[in-house]
């Protein structure tokens, strides 16, 4: 049987069981995707904390179904005896199912990494036109500060230590 060992009916069954239970955990895990990218949309970064450790535990369970899904894996569709051609085509589907489900998900945490670092830019940027305001006023206030003391010219620098 050149290498490859033939999987029973009832193996196939249990193959079409244990496809159906991880489109179940995918479609858990899309659900949770697409809550993190309205959290991360209203930049709710507690909630987005808590949510993810609620992904990371069903990211769990995903690993073990792909774990009870490795027996199969070496044995292609066709070596294995099928009760039926519907549990053939069940399988199938499940499987088509399963790699949609994965990529809507991948796409969801792209965008919601995508928009994370969308806002993080930003709050950068609002940070150095924030600082450089700081900076700004406070050569407003020592220029000010050395004409009203009578020294008549700026202090040649800016004293950046101040905190205020």
């Amino acid at each position: 049987m050149d290498g490859i060992m033939s999987i029973s009916v009832t193996d196939t069954r249990l193959l079409a069981d244990l496809l159906a239970g991880r489109l179940g955990v995918l479609e858990r895990l899309y659900c949770l995707s697409q809550r993190q990218l309205e959290i991360v949309r209203n930049g709710e970064i507690t909630v987005l904390l808590d949510l993810l450790g609620t992904k990371q535990k069903i990211l769990g369970e995903l690993e073990a179904a792909e774990r009870r899904l490795d027996p199969y894996r070496d044995t292609p569709p066709e070596k294995r005896v099928w009760n039926s051609r519907e549990e053939r085509h069940r399988c199938d589907q499940l499987v088509k199912s399963c790699e949609t489900a994965l990529a809507a998900i991948l796409e969801c945490d792209r965008t919601s990494e995508r928009l994370m670092k969308e806002k993080k830019d930003d709050v950068q940027k609002e940070l150095q036109r924030l600082n450089g305001r700081r900076v700004s006023t406070e050569y407003v206030r020592q220029t000010t500060a050395n004409v009203a003391s009578g020294e008549g010219r700026p202090q040649s620098r800016l004293d950046l230590r101040s905190g205020k």
